[in-house]
């Protein structure tokens, strides 16, 4: 067990809502982590684990590494979604059409180069972002998908391969979100760095068994783009409250060559920064929705609509 001081929880605190008490956010100032039994976690009951890419995802990792391209973030984009799908079929002797919670489809949706270190980190034609600085969810068991996707509409162009045009174009409001709602969704990342070391900013994770659903806090942000920043949406994302009964496990150290897999709707995550560390840590992330495309059960939900529109 490791005592990590995270004094930047308590960065803009003012500007969440909806959690009116912030001393259960400032608890973790001083909270004690586990960097030894990080591989006893297991997918399935614990949201979260650690695995070894294979060879030819490591020579892509290696080459980010040294020089990033569009180029070589799609052709690792299209390993992870095959590593994905072969991690997923090993956890069901079925395999994945019959995999205990019925996924049949995987899409990746978007891809993040983070960085603890953003100012001096120049790349092109890619999008870099720093670190996670709370502990959160990408979105909880209690919020629809299409409440979720309303602010993401980038995604839709990714998702038409999976329904009518109608469906991923938002001109029937009612329509739209019973289509996608009837589908049973699981938001998966695959989390891979391409530093020397990942100690300068570590990948915290809270164990689900520990993290009880009342622990996780929904909010909304406003989020302007636009050449002037003057158009807006509206984001939802969660916060995790204090509870001195959650664990929280970090891997030490993570090497090229090597992947944390986690269900980022339900296993809180974050990341530290660690200023003694002078060598920024660098990864990817790829976002994975995992889902059950029950043709059958998406056509009664739309009769349902239906009917009740004709009564």
């Amino acid at each position: 067990m490791e005592k990590y001081k995270l004094n930047y929880i308590n960065k803009n605190i003012n500007k969440l809502k909806y959690i009116k008490d912030n001393n259960i956010l400032n608890n973790y100032k001083n909270v004690k982590i586990n960097t030894k039994d990080y591989d006893k976690l297991n997918f399935r009951e614990n949201g979260i684990e650690y695995v070894k890419i294979n060879s030819k995802m490591t020579n892509i990792v290696k080459k980010l590494s040294n020089k990033n391209d569009i180029k070589l973030q799609n052709e690792l984009e299209k390993n992870v979604e095959k590593f994905l799908i072969n991690f997923l079929k090993s956890k069901s002797k079925d395999g994945i059409k019959n995999f205990p919670d019925n996924f049949t489809d995987i899409l990746i949706v978007e891809s993040a180069i983070r960085n603890s270190d953003v100012k001096k980190f120049n790349i092109v034609d890619s999008k870099v972002n720093a670190a996670a600085s709370w502990f959160h969810t990408d979105w909880w068991e209690g919020q629809s998908f299409t409440s979720m996707i309303i602010s993401r509409f980038n995604w839709l162009k990714k998702l038409n391969k999976f329904g009518p045009k109608k469906y991923t174009e938002i001109s029937n409001l009612n329509e739209w979100s019973c289509y996608w709602d009837s589908k049973y969704v699981e938001l998966i990342n695959v989390w891979i760095p391409f530093s020397e070391t990942t100690e300068a900013s570590p990948l915290i994770f809270s164990d689900l068994n520990n993290t009880e659903y009342n622990d996780i806090i929904p909010y909304t942000y406003k989020i302007n783009f636009g050449p002037n920043k003057k158009d807006y949406y509206y984001e939802i994302a969660t916060r995790l409250k204090y509870n001195k009964n959650q664990k929280l496990y970090t891997k030490k150290d993570m090497k090229i060559g090597e992947a944390i897999i986690f269900k980022s709707n339900k296993a809180p995550h974050t990341a530290i920064l660690n200023n003694k560390i002078k060598i920024p840590r660098k990864s990817i992330e790829f976002r994975c929705l995992v889902f059950n495309f029950d043709r059958e059960k998406s056509d009664n939900s739309l009769n349902k609509l239906y009917k009740s529109k004709n009564k």
